[in-house]
């Protein structure tokens, strides 16, 4: 690690510390009490996800080199990680894969083509379930709203 990365590392532990430093933690560990077995449980069924989105990302890279199941699931849960802590308009986590499957050994071209189709794959999945929960939502207008019916209205 250079010397400004340690720097920076140290830097961001320092905030993290401040931050907590400024928390009431008898509440925050009240707050995870409430939340229980179930934040476990809602944390471990993303895993799977993560897994075959890298499984589905992994496929693209080339067989010679490929990183393993493993170490693809680490990424996109780094990923997933910075684009959802971090103020960086989701293209964090894009930078820090890259970064990652780079330092693994991955060319240049494999990294950036395999991250491009894999981003434009998660946009047109996330469109098309977006499109199927309009069509479910009018659906449903149509099929339980009627003139006599006001307690259901539609948008």
């Amino acid at each position: 690690m250079s010397r400004l990365g340690l720097f920076l590392a140290l830097g961001g532990l320092a905030i993290a510390v401040l931050l907590l430093a400024h928390q009431d933690m008898a509440e925050v560990g009240a707050l995870l009490g409430t939340a229980g077995f179930g934040l476990i449980l809602a944390s471990l069924a993303h895993v799977p996800s993560m897994a075959l989105n890298a499984q589905a990302w992994r496929v693209l890279l080339p067989q010679r080199g490929r990183p393993s199941l493993a170490g693809m699931t680490a990424n996109v849960w780094i990923r997933e990680s910075v684009n959802g802590l971090l103020p960086v308009a989701r293209v964090g986590g894009e930078v820090a894969s890259y970064r990652l499957l780079r330092g693994g050994g991955t060319g240049v071209a494999p990294a950036a083509a395999s991250l491009m189709v894999d981003m434009a794959i998660s946009i047109l999945s996330q469109l098309a379930f977006a499109l199927l929960g309009l069509a479910l939502l009018a659906w449903a207008c149509l099929l339980y709203t009627t003139d006599a019916d006001d307690d259901m209205q539609c948008v």
